[in-house]
């Protein structure tokens, strides 16, 4: 087993070029706009204006959901009898958001619903009979689940043995067993007819709120009052979107890109207090931003402790309590940080001590790691090391693991073929989680890496890059028609280009409070154009000669001058 590496290891679409042609001609754009539409999965002139043109009526109407007419109904048969909903979400970005969602609906109205989120250490994810539980003891008659539920058929059946009915709102992928004789609301259910996939928990929910509106005004036209509220649903369905790391394309587009603009404007309290913790007096609030700042504040709540807290700042209408919880949760995100700083500098060191020769996996558990934060630091080792990596935060004599891929490994699949010595596993192929006891994670290890070295004799570290593009080819217009794009995201990354064997001038420049960030030009034609490589003092030696990297390029405005600056990906 060996990680290839070499000055060949990255690929670029081929594209079409009698489709590039039309959409020159249809668009008048440049074509190198032309093959990033293809390589972002446009097929045809129209898709090319709807990608670049993105309008709200393009959402798919909420009724495509096999089930909404009888989710709908029983909903509004729940709200005539003044029954008790609850509504039982995630911990997550995405849950919380979701949760906000249809209880800011409920709350409108006036409804007797109550929001119930699970605790991730002493609960994890999902229903379980002592929250179906505690929702009955609450006296709940309707349970509506939010970015969970597909996988929970016995709970549900043990919930409708008590007397209470269910609508599950998901996006996971669906098991071998549906909850029964309940509406489900998931794009992803077998057989289900809506066209779009990949809608995140919190879209879901905003398609729910939209039919409940839609039905409570008596036409396809809400009223003004459930407008301005599905307006400020579209903002949360964003933060959820992006948190979750959907494919920010199709409907997903469509509901960060105008979620995006509604938060800017956005004057809820809370929301406000969340967008001036994290951003500051930033005018420009990008997906970026609710990757990185805005969604692991909200997700540390939950990551640490209460999600509830998350929940109560999306909610809040008080700028006192609003810019208090803020405050919280950004102390949380820095405890999260330090936590995490603390779990990849340990687990780094494992990996290093294993002498992991022609291993072609990473499997590493210890009692001190907080199973809250050891997804964050499998990703961090699995891209280091360039194998797929399951940290596992053990608990007495069992154990929660988190696992990341690498080397093109479909995680999922291989952890699957091991499952008979897990407890519990989910996931996909990029990310899982599992349970298992301690004394099976050795043979787990063995196993796991005997199947992978099966099923891939090669692990191949690639960079998928858009196209060649040497930087002195850049103009302004072409990085206009790059920020066209955004928002940027999951299967929409920023254009990235390969500029192959440039000659590299003067001395590199370390910078940054933590001096890891690396400065240098690189000649392409008659130009020097500066490079910034974040994090990248570990490939300072490699900075020489003649250099072929994959860059993002943006323009960098000081003083009143703009100039192209290259952001510096992989060296290749």
């Amino acid at each position: 087993m060996k990680i290839e590496r070499s000055e060949c290891a990255w690929t670029c679409p081929q594209g079409d070029p009698c489709l590039e042609r039309e959409i020159i001609g249809a668009l008048r754009c440049s074509p190198i706009l032309a093959r990033l539409l293809w390589n972002r999965g446009v097929r045809s002139v129209e898709e090319a204006g709807r990608f670049l043109d993105v309008k709200l009526t393009d959402l798919v109407a909420p009724e495509a959901f096999n089930d909404m007419a009888r989710a709908v109904a029983r909903i509004r048969q729940g709200l005539a009898r003044r029954e008790k909903i609850a509504v039982f979400g995630d911990y997550d970005a995405d849950g919380v958001s979701a949760t906000a969602i249809l209880m800011l609906f409920f709350n409108h109205l006036g409804a007797r619903a109550q929001a119930f989120l699970p605790h991730r250490v002493n609960e994890g994810y999902g229903l379980s009979p002592d929250a179906v539980r505690r929702m009955h003891a609450w006296g709940a008659n309707l349970v509506i689940t939010v970015d969970n539920g597909i996988g929970c058929a016995e709970e549900i059946a043990y919930g409708r043995g008590l007397g209470m009915d269910f609508v599950i709102t998901d996006h996971h992928e669906a098991g071998d067993t549906l909850p029964a004789g309940v509406p489900i609301l998931n794009p992803k259910a077998p057989g289900e007819r809506y066209p779009f996939r990949d809608l995140a928990g919190a879209g879901v929910a905003f398609k729910l709120m939209w039919a409940l509106a839609r039905e409570l005004s008596g036409q396809a036209k809400v009223s003004e009052s459930f407008r301005t509220l599905l307006l400020r649903a579209i903002a949360l369905a964003c933060l959820g979107t992006v948190s979750d790391v959907v494919p920010l394309l199709g409907e997903n587009r469509i509901i960060t890109r105008h979620g995006l603009r509604i938060l800017r404007e956005q004057e809820n309290a809370g929301l406000k207090a969340l967008r001036a913790s994290a951003c500051g007096a930033a005018s420009v609030l990008r997906a970026h931003d609710v990757a990185f700042r805005l969604g692991p504040r909200l997700n540390a709540a939950g990551r640490l402790g209460d999600p509830g807290r998350a929940l109560e700042l999306l909610m809040t209408e008080d700028p006192a309590r609003a810019a208090a919880l803020a405050l919280e949760l950004d102390k949380e995100n820095d405890r999260r940080r330090r936590i995490e700083e603390r779990i990849i500098s340990q687990a780094r060191t494992a990996a290093a001590d294993a002498r992991l020769g022609d291993a072609p996996c990473i499997v590493l558990a210890n009692p001190d790691w907080h199973v809250g934060v050891i997804g964050i630091a499998a990703a961090r080792i699995a891209e280091e090391f360039a194998r797929p990596t399951v940290l596992i935060a053990l608990e007495g004599d069992s154990g929660r693991g988190s696992g990341r891929t690498a080397g093109g490994v479909a995680l999922h699949e291989v952890i699957d073929a091991a499952r008979s010595l897990l407890d519990d596993f989910g996931g996909h192929a990029e990310a899982c989680g599992l349970r298992i006891k301690a004394a099976h994670i050795g043979p787990f290890a063995e196993r796991l890496g005997a199947i992978i070295r099966e099923r891939y004799p090669v692990l191949r570290e690639t960079f998928a890059a858009d196209a060649v593009m040497p930087p002195d080819r850049l103009t302004p217009a072409i990085l206009a028609e790059c920020a066209a794009l955004a928002p940027f995201g999951e299967d929409n990354r920023p254009p990235v280009f390969i500029a192959e064997r440039l000659a590299t001038v003067g001395e590199v420049r370390r910078m940054g409070r933590t001096r890891s960030h690396l400065a240098f030009f690189v000649r392409s034609g008659a130009a020097a154009y500066r490079t910034v490589y974040f994090g990248g003092t570990a490939d300072a030696d490699r900075i020489a000669g003649a250099l072929t990297f994959a860059y993002e390029p943006r323009i960098n405005t000081f003083n009143g001058a703009s100039e192209i600056e290259l952001n510096l990906k992989r060296i290749l």
